[in-house]
């Protein structure tokens, strides 16, 4: 049995601004998939970037789209104006000091292509 992850659990989560740009969001899966020893080919199609699609790509044979949008599941942490210092501290030491609320994080990941 294949120990290696399917190319659909390979997921990143990059920063926002890394997230928005076509290029950068389509070459920072593929390296994730290399470490996963995926054979992976990066292929010259067509995509609706305003649709959130960066890229096709083959993996040993089989083709998926890789895709960017708030898709994984994250916590905004919202940060006081007052005591700034103080909720800081209390971060470095491990106390919970700001409250957060759950948010969508910037993901890429891949989708199967079927015939």
């Amino acid at each position: 049995m294949d120990e290696r992850p399917d190319p659909i659990q390979i997921v990143a989560r990059p920063s926002s601004a890394i997230a928005q740009d076509q290029k950068q969001a389509f070459g920072i899966w593929i390296p994730l998939a290399g470490k996963a020893d995926w054979q992976v080919d990066a292929l010259d199609e067509a995509v609706a970037w305003s649709a959130g699609e960066c890229g096709v790509v083959d993996v040993e044979g089989l083709r998926y789209l890789i895709r960017a949008g708030l898709r994984s599941r994250s916590k905004a942490v919202i940060v006081p104006g007052d005591h700034v210092g103080v909720h800081v501290s209390d971060l470095v030491t491990g106390r919970r000091s700001f409250p957060a609320k759950p948010v969508f994080a910037s993901t890429v990941w891949a989708e199967p292509l079927l015939p």
